[in-house]
């Protein structure tokens, strides 16, 4: 593909739908500390954009985000447990829509046969579109460390135009109830913090992947989308507590000795 000539290059908008989950009141009435209320994390995500997303091969532009009052597909949502079907939760939808530009059309065949333009622009509109979509799960991420419990969605939809191109992970976790739990205790000391603010810090260490991250902030952030991450109910508990002693390792160990002793001393000094 070396000789390939310049395409002209192809704009289009893609669309995420990110589906809240709405706190129920019997599930989170009668706690004291952790009183989740979704109209002020989702006035901050309205207020995100385009250079936000930090989409610059993509020449991202014109990024909107809106409140859906109907799901996009126009059909009712469900959620297969078990192998059974069953309707979803109440969800508030955010539908997150921008305008990418693609200009770089390489794509190899196997067998060193040339591809249509068609089928290329096809498979780049794809990637650029999951690209979209890891920036917006990151920008979830960062707010469950800027308001813990708060933003909890099922899978997130990708479209482009009328098509529906695939469903990616969830953001979930059950953060409110260790805010309510640490509430209890006094300790540690939670706070909100600005959804923005967060992700910006964010996007200064290595881009959240299905690695471990290279610096000791990204392997603690890549851990700490795993706890966010749906897994299967069986063994569930052990996998989060294995990714939960990665991140803290990340962030506090130094050597081997006595790790344990310095995972709760550096702990306590940092929360305090």
């Amino acid at each position: 593909m070396a000789n390939m000539k310049k395409e002209t290059p192809v704009k289009f908008e893609a669309t995420i739908i990110v589906p809240i989950i709405s706190p129920l009141a019997a599930v989170y009435g009668s706690f004291k500390y952790f009183k989740p209320s979704l109209d002020g994390a989702i006035k901050e995500l309205t207020a995100f954009s385009a250079n936000d997303l930090h989409l610059a091969d993509y020449k991202a532009e014109d990024l909107r985000v809106k409140v859906r009052n109907t799901t996009k597909s126009g059909k009712p949502r469900t959620i297969i447990i078990g192998g059974a079907e069953y309707p979803r939760l109440p969800c508030v939808e955010l539908e997150w829509s921008v305008n990418l530009t693609l200009t770089d059309f390489r794509c190899e065949s196997g067998d060193g046969k040339p591809i249509a333009l068609s089928e290329r622009i096809s498979y780049h509109t794809q990637i650029a579109c999951e690209r979209f979509a890891d920036a917006v799960t990151s920008i979830l991420v960062a707010s469950q460390i800027a308001q813990p419990g708060v933003l909890r969605t099922y899978g997130l939809e990708i479209w482009v135009g009328k098509q529906c191109l695939k469903t990616t992970g969830s953001v979930c976790g059950f953060f409110g109830e260790i805010v309510e739990f640490a509430g209890k205790k006094a300790w540690p000391r939670i706070e909100s913090l600005s959804i923005k603010e967060v992700w910006q810090w964010m996007a200064s260490f290595d881009p959240l992947s299905e690695s471990l991250g290279e610096s000791e902030i990204g392997r603690a952030l890549n851990a700490f989308t795993y706890l966010l991450s749906e897994k299967p109910t069986e063994g569930r508990d052990l996998v989060d507590l294995m990714w939960a002693m990665i991140g803290l390792e990340a962030l506090y160990g130094r050597g081997t000795s006595d790790l344990t002793y310095q995972l709760v001393e550096k702990a306590r000094k940092l929360l305090g």
